[in-house]
C-alpha cells in the first residue's frame, strides 16, 4: 500500500531513553544482591554463629535485630531456624525449627549435657529464679563448687576428680554464654538466656532425667558394694 505524503513528512518519534536500574541502597559491594542493611546482616551472622545477641554485650546488633526482626525471621526461616526475641531480657537467639513434617535439618549445633553439666544448670537456674526479673544474678565459682559437693559424694568421686569435672562443666557454660565474667575475679553473671533456653518444662524434664541417672548410679554402686561384701 503506497504511503501518503503526510506519513512521509512526519517527524520521527524519538525512542524513550533507557532507564538505568534503580540503585540498591543496601548494596555493599559490586553485584551484591542482598536486601538487608549492613547492620541487619551482621545481626543475622551473629545470631547464626551464636550463642545469642545481647542488648548489653551487643547494643548495635540488638537494635538491628529489633529493627529488622520481620526480615530476619524470614531469612532464618529459609534456613530452618526460629528466631527467639525477649525484649524484657534483652536477649535474641536462634534454634532449630521443631517441625518433623518438614524434615528440617539441624542447622545449629546442640550440646549434650553430662550429669554434672545438668546439675550445674539446675543450680544456676535456681539462683536465677532467686533474683527479680531484670536484676543481675551474680554467683561465685567457689560457691557453685560447694553447692555441688553433694554430687561428688553421691558419685563416689574424690576431690581431685570432682574438681576436674566441675571445672570442665563450668568452663563449658562460660563458652556457651550462660555464664559471663564480671570485673571481680571468680564472680560470674548468669545470663538471662538460661531462663529462655531452659523453661519450666525443660527444667522439670532435666531434673527428672538427672535424678534418674543419679539413682541408677547409686543402685549400681550399692550392688557392687553388696557383691564385695559377699566375697569376704
Amino acid at each position: 500500500m503506497p504511503r501518503s505524503d503526510a506519513s512521509r513528512d512526519a517527524p520521527a518519534v524519538p525512542a524513550p531513553p533507557s532507564r538505568e536500574p534503580e540503585a540498591n541502597p543496601d548494596q555493599l559491594w559490586e553485584y551484591d544482591s542482598g536486601t538487608l542493611s549492613a547492620d541487619a546482616r551482621r545481626a543475622l551472622v551473629k545470631l547464626v554463629q551464636g550463642p545469642y545477641v545481647s542488648s548489653q554485650s551487643h547494643p548495635a546488633l540488638w537494635r538491628a535485630t529489633l529493627n529488622g526482626e520481620e526480615a530476619l525471621r524470614s531469612r532464618l526461616a529459609d534456613m530452618f531456624l526460629e528466631l527467639i526475641v525477649d525484649e524484657d531480657s534483652g536477649i535474641a537467639f536462634v534454634r532449630n525449627v521443631s517441625a518433623p513434617e518438614a524434615e528440617a535439618p539441624a542447622v545449629v549445633r546442640t550440646h549434650q549435657l553430662t550429669l554434672l553439666d545438668s546439675a550445674l544448670v539446675l543450680q544456676l537456674r535456681h539462683e536465677l529464679l532467686r533474683v527479680d526479673r531484670g536484676m543481675r544474678a551474680i554467683i561465685g565459682e567457689e560457691e557453685m563448687r560447694d553447692a555441688l559437693s553433694v554430687f561428688a559424694a553421691k558419685q563416689d568421686l574424690d576431690d581431685v576428680m570432682f574438681a576436674k569435672r566441675f571445672n570442665a562443666s563450668f568452663r563449658k557454660l562460660i563458652q556457651y554464654g550462660i555464664l559471663q565474667r564480671t570485673k571481680t575475679d571468680g564472680r560470674y553473671e548468669i545470663s538471662p538466656v538460661l531462663r529462655l533456653i531452659f523453661g519450666a518444662e525443660q527444667i522439670h524434664a532435666l531434673a527428672a532425667e538427672y535424678q534418674r541417672i543419679l539413682d541408677a548410679g547409686l543402685a549400681q554402686s550399692d550392688g557392687a558394694a553388696a557383691e564385695d561384701g559377699d566375697d569376704r
